[in-house]
């Protein structure tokens, strides 16, 4: 494919940007917060003797850095919440890959909560990808998520201890899937530099 010229004399590009999310405020609530949101995204890079490994064009494989926010939880926070832990703001840091064919996009994510429930959390998913105009892409598609035990145990576990303090049944969950459903992506180019993101899952 043919190099764009913005990028002709570059050896990698990076898109940054700053979004805002609502989400709940910890993993099971039915409050939500605001929290801000950093866009960041590997958008060309070409290595010594490889080559362009990574173009928004024709490229099939796409690596980028893969990042979440979780919400504090508190006991205080809800009724059914005295007697357990509280649990920190997690920051969660990974990679991700993306594949490419066609109209047929595939992604996965795996990161890790550098605070907060310090376990693995993962994402992934297929998306059709069309382009209505030459300024808009929208993709959509199914999605699941996956968490190690740590993760688990941090949100959904309830350790004896909880148990006597909180009158809830002790529980010990296990890594697997955490979430099910469906999720799509419109970007909007406003100019050749500047970009416009929205996301629903």
């Amino acid at each position: 494919a043919e190099v764009p010229a913005s990028v002709e004399y570059r050896d990698i590009v990076i898109d940054l940007g700053i979004g805002g999310r609502i989400q709940p405020t910890f993993e099971g609530s039915s409050d939500y917060e605001v929290l801000p949101y950093p866009l960041v995204g590997l958008r060309f890079l070409r290595l010594p003797v490889v080559g362009e490994v990574v173009t928004r064009e024709s490229r099939a494989i796409s690596v980028y850095p893969a990042f979440n926010f979780v919400g504090a939880r508190d006991s205080g926070d809800a009724a059914y919440l005295r007697g357990l832990d509280d649990v920190d703001f997690s920051v969660e840091l990974g990679p991700g890959l993306s594949l490419r064919t066609g109209w047929l996009r595939a992604f996965v994510e795996l990161r890790y909560g550098i605070t907060g429930h310090n376990g693995f959390v993962g994402d992934a998913g297929v998306d059709y990808v069309f382009r209505p105009t030459d300024r808009l892409s929208i993709s959509a598609g199914p999605r699941v998520s996956f968490a190690s035990t740590a993760y688990m145990d941090a949100y959904f576990g309830v350790t004896p201890a909880e148990s006597a303090a909180s009158g809830l049944r002790a529980f010990d969950p296990g890594a697997g899937i955490k979430d099910v459903g469906l999720g799509s992506l419109a970007e909007y180019e406003l100019t050749p530099k500047v970009r416009l993101y929205a996301e629903g899952t």
